[in-house]
């Protein structure tokens, strides 16, 4: 099955649209219609392209059967006010879709042209429109609503950088989700279980336990985050293989205590020649954990820092 790049990259050339790789997805103006299409797999992981435009006639909006006659099998579609959002299914062939889109396209704005449907923004306002994207959902404005919703913006982002981030809290946070994050990785690991992917969990709480309680993420609170996510996990590890030597050498008579076990892991472990799984089992148990953090950490601060962009 084709790539959605690769169809709309050829939709693009063959509707005149302005096509976007790294976003996936194609914008423009087909017929006096302010159109974009996005790649999505919104619906049980099947790959499908969202089609959308936002039209009125006599300041009421579209419903959205009449347009179920422009719609291939296994498409659906939404109506949002005057917005139109149709997922269409993609199937077989790169050829097959990318024709599939163009005459979805060609008869809906042909219906529109017939039956009077104007061009117009999301409240209703006829005239033209742009695509802006706004807190990562894209949007039809006119250029009076494109001025509303900076203002808009503004008024946010002053707000939010009024917040300041409580880093003392935030710590507490962040030591509280490492903290019920050990427990389950343990209680995990103890029952049997790859409690790898469960120290993954481990990560994200360390993370959201950060900004439950200091508000909003920093570089510094960011390292912090990795740093303490780092030493639970390792901790947690040295409990889980103390607590499976302690098991293996005592299931006789009682040979080692448990804090000899604790102390001396990776030297029994040397003494019996499985270094190797020692090392195997602490990348498995911290690897995934710390990877999780920084992932988490990148998503949050771009959050942060996207979240009132918009842009053409």
């Amino acid at each position: 099955m084709p790539s959605n790049n690769k169809i709309l990259s050829s939709v693009s050339e063959s509707l005149n649209l302005t096509f976007q790789k790294k976003e996936c997805m194609a914008y423009g103006v087909h017929r006096n219609y302010t159109m974009f299409m996005q790649g999505s797999d919104f619906f049980a992981r099947q790959q499908y392209i969202l089609l959308s435009f936002c039209v009125e006639r006599q300041q009421e909006p579209i419903i959205q059967t009449q347009l179920n006659f422009a719609l291939p099998r296994g498409s659906r579609i939404y109506t949002d006010n005057f917005r139109i959002k149709i997922y269409v299914l993609v199937k077989r062939s790169l050829k097959y879709n990318v024709r599939s889109l163009i005459e979805i396209v060609q008869s809906i704005t042909h219906f529109f042209e017939n039956e009077g449907y104007m061009n117009c923004d999301e409240r209703g306002v006829e005239g033209p429109t742009k695509v802006y994207r706004l807190k990562g959902e894209c949007v039809f404005l006119n250029g009076e609503s494109a001025d509303i919703v900076q203002d808009m913006i503004k008024k946010d982002e002053i707000a939010d950088s009024m917040k300041e981030e409580r880093f003392l809290p935030g710590i507490l946070g962040a030591f509280l989700g490492a903290f019920v994050g050990s427990i389950l990785v343990l209680v995990v690991a103890r029952l049997g279980y790859v409690s790898s992917l469960i120290s993954a969990l481990m990560g994200t709480a360390v993370v959201l336990g950060y900004k439950w309680k200091g508000v909003k993420l920093s570089k510094v609170s960011s390292l912090l985050c990795i740093f303490i996510e780092a030493i639970f996990a390792y901790m947690t590890f040295r409990l889980d293989m103390a607590l499976s030597i302690y098991k293996a050498v005592n299931s006789t008579m009682p040979v080692l205590s448990f804090g000899q076990c604790f102390m001396n892991a990776k030297e029994i472990m040397s003494m019996v020649d499985s270094l190797s799984v020692y090392y195997e089992n602490m990348a498995l148990m911290m690897g995934i954990g710390i990877v999780v953090v920084i992932v988490t950490v990148v998503i949050e601060l771009s959050a942060q820092k996207k979240q009132y962009q918009v842009y053409y």
